[in-house]
């Protein structure tokens, strides 16, 4: 029985804050030693299969058991935005908190690396590179987040319409 009719995108949006939220609790377990080798998978079976439900929800109880491929494509599409948008404040605030003395460790690492290599970089792009560190991780979870939304977007709109 059809409930009272809901936007597609008001849907997807909650949805995807809600996937976002359960992502980032489950991406908090990497702080528990025994769990950090299995939060990655468990973190993308949860991403997949719970935008799955969503769509599958929003299909049988607010759409009449209907929905097209196109609808299903941007309902993932649009899940996987929003959690990106949650994994990228996360990053950003995960990797502005990190203390300078470990950006020190990771910039001699880095250097010993270059230097094997025969390239020498002054200090100054060394400290720039410091200072880009949260924002090109909060950039690259939010665009990994939406290359999922794609993937989980074509697999839902051949197998989830009807």
């Amino acid at each position: 029985m059809m409930e009272k009719e809901v936007s597609w995108l008001r849907f997807s949006l909650t949805s995807g804050i809600t996937i976002g939220a359960v992502a980032v609790l489950v991406t908090m377990l990497e702080k528990i030693e025994a769990m950090a080798g299995v939060v990655s998978i468990l973190r993308f079976i949860l991403l997949i299969s719970m935008s799955m439900y969503f769509i599958r929800v929003y299909r049988d109880r607010y759409n009449e058991g209907r929905i097209g491929g196109g609808r299903a494509f941007a309902m993932a599409l649009l899940m996987m935005l929003c959690v990106g948008v949650v994994a990228m404040v996360y990053t950003y605030i995960k990797t502005s908190g990190i203390p300078p003395a470990t950006y020190d460790e990771m910039i001699v690492m880095m250097k010993d690396v270059y230097a094997e290599q025969g390239l020498n970089l002054p200090d100054e792009s060394w400290d720039s590179v410091v200072e880009m560190i949260p924002y090109a991780s909060s950039l690259m979870a939010l665009v990994g987040h939406v290359f999922l939304g794609v993937m989980v977007g074509a697999v839902a709109a051949m197998s989830i319409r009807r």
